[in-house]
């Protein structure tokens, strides 16, 4: 089969005098971190579009995609290939004056890390193996990938479909593969604001610039503050004891797990669990730590709950005393086998050098969300609007109750706060 050479970055280089653009014109390099990364830039030049840049052989191979990544399995979206960039160039945004290549606006509409993931077989971790893959892939014309951004999560597809010119090489489709993301309904052209400032295409038009802290790493929600990662010294926020179920403008509810409370420190791709006590279980669960780290999207810290799950899939605090306390690596690993347990998470308190505690709960849950990716085992507790409902559903199944959280409210380190309340079910 014949090869296709990746484009050097002279070509573009050759396109742009950086007297007169703020681009960057660095060379060759890599993203650092054990994954390969990506980015999304929303670019309004002589037509808007979405230029989608994969991380591989020492830059940021790149696709303009005319009506940007679409979550629906049947749509394919044209991309064409256009020149190699800079990994520098990631973090650009700001105005292309006029008279220069690609003159227009531009921001970072989504960014994250990425793995092929050909035939289900992903490279996670490994850098060199992604990078040879990725190759591999882009030679032949068809490259499967897999997605943890801010917006894009899940695996897609993009293929090159033009014959062998030099103009038809540049011809590839871009289409998202039916997976548990896959969401026909999900317009991506609504979700118009990058992911590092905050501003759209309109803010950067009217003459809004991001700030240098703002092209470097923006706040991921309102009253995010800048902060080291936190040592693993920090205590959960508490509820207090409320005697009936209600429903309020203003507040989310959530059943009441019974399980071991922990905040789970996800760094540099290995994860600990710290109990409310200052405990460290990670030994106890070295499956589940594993599968946290993979599953996160940068450095984070989340606020959930370990539990045991019985046949019915209700949390079985009588199962998870039977692994609790075990020390011994054969006695865990077995435990592990016939005890499995889950992380349910349902807050967060740091996210990639950002403290999140004053931050309100309406915000910091879409943070959650974009922080981790779920699985069978690892999962978010979703929330319901209506506490009596929720409450009348999840008792009959054996549920303790459910907690009442006002949505204006900031995260509280180690206190019992009014803003959360617990609402047990009465047992005589």
């Amino acid at each position: 089969m014949p090869t296709e050479p990746v484009p050097p970055l002279h070509e573009y280089q050759r396109k742009r005098d950086f007297t007169r653009t703020p681009e960057p014109a660095e060379g060759p390099g890599d993203g650092g971190g054990r994954d390969l990364v990506f980015v999304v830039q929303k670019h309004e030049a002589t037509r808007l579009h979405y230029d989608v840049r994969l991380e591989f052989h020492g830059a940021m191979v790149s696709w303009a995609v005319p009506k940007g990544p679409s979550y629906n399995p049947a749509e394919k979206r044209l991309a064409a290939h256009v020149e190699d960039h800079p990994i520098s160039y990631n973090s650009f945004e700001g105005v292309i004056p006029r008279g220069n290549y690609g003159a227009g606006e531009v921001i970072v509409w989504d960014r994250g890390t990425y793995s092929p993931d050909e035939d289900g077989r992903t490279s996670w971790g490994d850098r060199a193996e992604a990078d040879r893959r990725m190759e591999e892939g882009y030679r032949a014309g068809k490259i499967s990938i897999f997605f943890r951004g801010e917006k894009l999560r899940g695996s897609w597809t993009l293929v090159r479909t033009g014959g062998r010119g030099s103009e038809q090489k540049k011809q590839w489709l871009m289409i998202k593969h039916r997976d548990e993301y896959a969401d026909p309904g999900r317009n991506l052209a609504l979700e118009a604001r990058s992911v590092v400032s905050g501003l759209s295409i309109d803010d950067i038009r009217a003459g809004r610039v991001p700030s240098a802290r703002e092209r470097e790493a923006g706040p991921p929600a309102p009253g995010a503050r800048p902060a080291e990662f936190p040592a693993p010294r920090l205590k959960p926020m508490m509820a207090e004891s409320a005697d009936q179920p209600f429903s309020r403008p203003g507040w989310l509810f959530e059943p009441k797990l019974d399980g071991i409370r922990v905040l789970a420190y996800i760094r540099g791709g290995s994860a600990s669990f710290m109990t409310r006590n200052l405990n460290d279980v990670t030994r106890q669960y070295p499956a589940l730590a594993e599968e946290v780290a993979r599953l996160a999207t940068g450095d984070v810290v989340l606020d959930g709950e370990i539990v045991a799950l019985d046949e019915a899939g209700i949390p079985s605090f009588q199962l998870l005393q039977q692994r609790m306390n075990l020390t011994r690596p054969a006695d865990i690993a077995d435990a592990e086998r016939r005890i499995p347990v889950g992380l349910f998470f349902f807050d967060i308190l740091h996210k990639d050098g950002w403290d999140l505690a004053k931050v309100r709960l309406s915000d910091r849950r879409p943070v959650l969300g974009r922080a981790i990716d779920q699985s069978p085992r690892v999962a978010i507790v979703e929330g319901s609007e209506d506490g009596p409902a929720l409450y009348e559903a999840v008792i009959p199944l054996g549920f303790e109750g459910v907690v009442a959280k006002r949505l204006d409210s900031t995260y509280e380190c180690g206190a019992r706060s009014r803003n959360w309340l617990k609402i047990k079910a009465f047992k005589s």
